[in-house]
C-alpha cells in the first residue's frame, strides 16, 4: 500500500520546522524559506500559504522514500513520522539510519 503523508502529518512538520517568511542564510551558504524550504540564492520572502505549497513539493521525495523503503506495514501516523523523520535528517541519512531497520 502507497501512503501519503495526512493533514496532521504537514502539520507536524511545520510545527517542527517553524515559518519563516524572510530567507535566512544557512551556514553552508543556502538559503531556507517558509517550513525549511532551502534555495541557492535569497529571493523574495514568502506568505504562509506559499510555505505550505513549497512544503508539500519538498515532501513528496520523502513520501516516495519511504513507501520505497519500509518494508513493513505501517499505519498512517507512522508513516507521517518515518516521513517527518526522512525530511530532518535527509534521504541519505534515512537510508543508512538505525530507525529504517528497526521499522523493518
Amino acid at each position: 500500500m502507497t501512503h501519503a503523508i495526512s493533514a496532521s502529518g504537514i502539520a507536524l512538520l511545520q510545527e517542527f520546522e517553524g515559518f519563516r517568511a524572510t530567507p535566512g542564510q544557512l551556514p553552508n551558504g543556502a538559503w531556507v524559506v517558509g517550513y525549511g524550504h532551502v534555495r541557492a540564492e535569497p529571493g523574495a520572502p514568502v506568505t504562509q500559504s506559499e510555505a505550505t505549497d513549497l512544503l508539500s513539493l519538498d515532501i513528496a521525495p520523502f513520501e516516495k522514500l519511504v513507501n520505497e523503503r519500509v518494508t513493513q506495514p505501517l499505519t498512517q501516523s507512522q508513516f507521517d513520522a518515518a516521513v517527518c523523520f526522512a525530511f530532518s535528517i535527509g534521504a541519505e541519512a534515512f537510508e543508512q539510519s538505525q530507525v529504517l531497520r528497526r521499522i523493518n
